[in-house]
């Protein structure tokens, strides 16, 4: 069953598009995995309750439906003489059940995060070390068995958390509708989601055609662009090498493929985008 069916209030997704990008750091400490993108066909899952965001997969209960079940119980309770139970000690220990039920689930999940754009110039800053990294692009035609498409979903951006009833289908609704959606103030990352579900967190390998292309951050180091370079000429030498260039007319990026890049005049504002 697709997870769609899950998420009533996701929109339809009539098609995929046909790319989606990663953006990596090569700084100490995320270098190694990043390259094992290109030299392994290797994506890490990740597990959903280390994001963060700690709004990431989160969900509140009804509390007109909370009230509804236990109100009545907790004045039958005094009725018959019992001490009073404050109403806020049943709220914060339903609570602490809302979130072991959610941990159990999300304990099952691995998410990878792309984005739908390979130009914002926030994602290069806050994923791919302030424009020194790399990104990586995706063709989603050749995902062959790697990832179900109907667990390849948009991030749906709201004001408002999802909210379930005490019920236990809907509250695996809603922490299934939590795995892809985040508040608004995110929206301008254009996130998709990979989702693989009961295996957990971990690296998984992706078919190499699925590898498309490979775009240098606009600060790139020289050294790093070499090196990257080599790499790709020896485990993917099919893919479309980009760099990213400031925009010297707007607070934006241009996009060249390597190779093309000095064919024109590519500080000609009305010279066309060549992306990976």
């Amino acid at each position: 069953m697709s997870l769609a069916t899950f998420i009533p209030e996701a929109p339809r997704i009539d098609r995929l598009p046909r790319y989606l990008y990663k953006y990596r750091s090569l700084a100490p400490g995320q270098s190694e995995y990043t390259r094992r993108i290109l030299t392994h066909n290797e994506l890490f899952f990740a597990s959903p309750l280390n994001f963060n965001d700690p709004f990431e997969n989160y969900f509140s209960l009804d509390i007109r439906a909370v009230e509804e079940k236990f109100v009545p119980m907790l004045q039958e309770r005094q009725k018959r003489g019992f001490s009073e139970v404050p109403f806020w000690w049943i709220v914060e220990a339903i609570d602490k059940w809302r979130l072991n039920i959610r941990r159990d689930y999300l304990k099952t999940i691995g998410i990878v995060s792309l984005s739908q754009y390979p130009d914002n110039i926030l994602l290069w800053s806050h994923y791919a070390d302030s424009h020194q990294g790399v990104c990586f692009e995706f063709d989603l035609e050749e995902v062959g068995t790697f990832i179900e498409k109907s667990a390849i979903m948009p991030v749906v951006y709201s004001q408002r958390c999802p909210t379930s009833t005490m019920a236990s289908e809907h509250l695996v609704k809603a922490v299934v509708h939590s795995m892809y959606t985040k508040a608004e103030v995110w929206s301008y990352e254009g996130e998709w989601r990979f989702v693989r579900r009961h295996t957990g967190p971990g690296p998984a390998t992706f078919p190499s055609l699925m590898l498309s292309g490979i775009i240098f951050g606009a600060d790139i180091s020289a050294k790093d662009r070499d090196s990257f370079l080599i790499l790709i000429k020896k485990y993917q030498p099919h893919v479309n090498v980009g760099i990213a260039c400031k925009d010297p007319w707007a607070y934006g990026l241009r996009l060249f493929e390597v190779g093309k890049k000095f064919e024109g005049d590519p500080w000609d504002p009305e010279a066309s985008i060549l992306t990976c």
